[in-house]
């Protein structure tokens, strides 16, 4: 069994292992940045450090499949990445839930398929009768 949190971004559900959580957040004040890539919308203060803040819509090209207005900003979430080697926050519009999936449960791609060259994904799931995407890991660099 592993454990997953369950996420949206526009429109299509993610699933990322909870061992990768630090921790989630409500989204809050960002500091800017002057020429950031367009999927770092801005640093915030963590435990006395500053991480950046990743828009996922922007890094994974989603485009906003969904009217961003749809969502309301006291919904919108960031997940506290820790990585292998970085530590950020990621900005998602709603969690879902957080699951057990047994490893049989997940269907693995027979091919390497990507998400986006920022993502590595391992297969899909099924969750109330839809598919999610389940994340192996992010990077940003």
């Amino acid at each position: 069994m592993r454990d997953f949190i369950i996420f949206t971004v526009d429109t299509r559900l993610y699933a990322l292992p909870v061992d990768q959580v630090e921790r989630i957040n409500t989204l809050c004040e960002l500091t800017l940045l002057s020429n950031a890539p367009s999927y770092v919308e801005g640093l915030i203060s963590y435990q006395n450090h500053a991480i950046k803040v990743i828009n996922l819509h922007n890094l994974i090209g989603t485009h906003n499949l969904c009217d961003p207005s749809d969502i309301k900003i006291a919904t919108k979430k960031m997940i506290i990445y820790k990585g292998n080697e970085d530590l950020f926050a990621l900005q998602v519009d709603t969690i879902e839930d957080i699951v057990q999936v047994e490893n049989q449960a997940i269907k693995h791609y027979s091919n390497d398929v990507k998400v986006s060259p920022f993502m590595d994904t391992e297969g899909i799931l099924e969750y109330k009768k839809r598919l999610v995407i389940v994340v192996k890991s992010i990077r940003i660099n």
